[in-house]
């Protein structure tokens, strides 16, 4: 580009109004950063706590759990040849679907000891419990905990669903890798020892394999296993092939967006989805190091879309500009 034809460009960037509108977005510091929670996976739990249980009133447009399930749903459809999963059941993903699988009242936990599930499990009047030994392993000594447990109390109008309960048990992660073996002072059950994160989850908390909706010794709750990342994850995938993979996009746009686009959403919830989607689109700075966005909304997209074809020839000039002088003070030069 020749040097006046980037001078005038530069102009025209800084009196842009829809690059001044961009600008005032990504310089106002959001919640998470005022408070240094930028990228805490406790922070972002206890945020989706929130959404999934304070704003589940709304049964017919903006239930974060229905349209959480939507998610699950896709992804379970996208992903069903890797996992296994009880979304996979045809009667219970369409009465998901069609909203037929009502949800009557949600409770959600972070940092939910799996061994308090597993004690729940094993108790004397339950029978035909899978992997009796290594639950009684998992209640005595684990100290794994699930970052997001959610229970529903549940109501099918298809008479083959006979569970009353559902239970999503979410291992969420952020910049983190799954956790490998857990080491317990006395040798126990190799099965539990030896197992990685999810799969130690997944034995502590399961109950008995359900066909069709139904349980095949009478216990009525049905288990989904869900592994929460950021879009572009450096995590790569869990271990135990139970859990649906999805991303903070998914997040995005299955639940914040639909969420937000509702006229019967409070002034108070849609400040606090607004500041969290802000927190998701922003890149952050890690020392040295620049982390990439954990999601990007569609409003964001189309905006940074219209940015760049607009002004393509000069970011490319500003990036290369950026790049060269960075090479320049890393040589010792300047």
């Amino acid at each position: 580009m020749m040097y006046n034809d980037c001078l005038k460009q530069i102009i025209a960037f800084n009196s842009d109004k829809d690059i001044i509108a961009l600008r005032e977005k990504f310089n106002r510091p959001s919640f998470f950063e005022i408070i240094s929670k930028e990228r805490s996976e406790t922070t972002y739990s206890s945020f989706l706590k929130w959404l999934l249980k304070e704003n589940h009133s709304d049964q017919e447009t903006c239930n974060p759990i229905s349209l959480l399930l939507d998610v699950l749903v896709r992804r379970s459809e996208e992903q069903k040849g890797n996992i296994n999963s009880i979304l996979n059941d045809e009667c219970i993903k369409r009465s998901i679907v069609t909203r037929n699988l009502a949800i009557q009242s949600v409770n959600v936990e972070t940092e939910k000891l799996v061994s308090s599930l597993a004690q729940e499990i094993i108790r004397p009047d339950r029978t035909g419990v899978i992997g009796h030994l290594d639950l009684l392993k998992i209640a005595a000594k684990s100290k794994d905990r699930i970052d997001l447990f959610v229970e529903c109390e549940i109501e099918s109008n298809d008479e083959r669903i006979t569970a009353k309960r559902m239970q999503i048990i979410i291992e969420n992660k952020i910049d983190s890798v799954e956790g490998g073996k857990k080491q317990e002072k006395k040798t126990g059950v190799a099965k539990y020892d030896d197992a990685s994160q999810t799969e130690r989850y997944y034995l502590g908390t399961k109950f008995s394999t359900l066909v069709a909706g139904q349980a095949v010794d009478g216990e009525d709750v049905l288990q989904v296993y869900v592994y929460l990342a950021p879009q572009t994850s450096e995590q790569g995938s869990c271990t135990n092939t139970h859990f649906i993979h999805i991303n903070y996009q998914d997040i995005v746009d299955g639940i914040l967006i639909p969420m937000l686009a509702s006229s019967s959403l409070s002034k108070r919830s849609r400040f606090f989805l607004d500041e969290f989607l802000n927190q998701l689109v922003f890149p952050s700075l890690d020392g040295a190091v620049m982390r990439p966005s954990i999601a990007v909304g569609e409003l964001y997209s189309d905006e940074l879309t219209k940015m760049w074809n607009k002004y393509q020839p000069l970011l490319v000039d500003a990036a290369i500009a950026a790049s060269e002088m960075t090479l320049w003070m890393i040589d010792g030069t300047y």
